[in-house]
């Protein structure tokens, strides 16, 4: 046990010998006066040579977990494993470890502080066009704002909005989990025709020969995109 032999002299007058004050790292002693360490010496009057026993008794030192919402504390003892509380949780962020903490460690001749590390979480918005023109997802952390983006656009179709199911999406909430947010559209209102164009303006057709136009009835939304092909010359 590391133990000191110690001569006690008492000083002619006094009743008692001065007790000695041996150390050991992470204990405490305690003076017996049998070596079976069954009886605990009281210091008294000394009137010849006596043997007093040390017995070293480990101490206890405090462990505080700090996760940011609760503080655990611990009592363990010098030299002992310093065991792990149960994995802290956070909304919107992971549990990055304890500050401080080697795993396997055991307890100390002091008292210990760990500090939870927590990493923010990112989540998605992922926009769903329903056949309009792309709009890329957008990624950030977790409990902030995201910009709105530009509105999509459709063949013949008005954008009404984003929608998640029957809900408008507020662009003004912050984003906590993974979301798809999906294009509402409604058919654009039908326009007069403006104009024919002709892929080609003028062509030449040997006898017997054929050729392919293409035409494009503007706009987009015209109300009527029939075109009837007329020939001036049907012979």
């Amino acid at each position: 046990l590391g133990l000191t032999n110690y001569r006690l002299i008492a000083v002619e007058g006094d009743s008692k010998p001065d007790i000695p004050t041996p150390t050991k790292i992470g204990h405490s002693v305690y003076w017996y006066s049998d070596p079976e360490l069954t009886t605990v010496w009281e210091p008294q009057s000394v009137t010849e040579d006596i043997s007093v026993y040390a017995k070293w008794i480990p101490n206890s030192y405090v462990v505080t977990w700090q996760n940011g919402h609760e503080t655990i504390v611990q009592k363990i003892t010098y030299g002992t494993a310093i065991a792990l509380p149960q994995t802290p949780r956070k909304t919107g962020y992971t549990f990055n470890g304890w500050s401080n903490y080697v795993y396997g460690m055991t307890m100390p001749d002091k008292d210990l502080v760990f500090v939870a590390n927590w990493k923010i979480n990112n989540y998605t918005v992922t926009f769903n066009t329903n056949g309009g023109s792309t709009i890329n997802p957008i990624t950030q952390n977790y409990n902030t704002i995201i910009s709105k983006p530009n509105d999509p656009t459709a063949l013949c179709k008005k954008f009404v909005g984003w929608y998640i199911g029957d809900d408008v999406y507020d662009f003004e909430s912050e984003i906590t989990e993974n979301v798809t947010i999906e294009a509402r559209w409604q058919e654009a209102a039908k326009a007069a025709v403006s104009g024919v164009t002709l892929d080609q303006t003028v062509v030449t057709i040997k006898p017997g020969g054929a050729i392919t136009l293409t035409a494009t009835v503007t706009p987009d939304n015209a109300a009527n995109k029939s075109v009837t092909w007329v020939s001036s010359n049907p012979t």
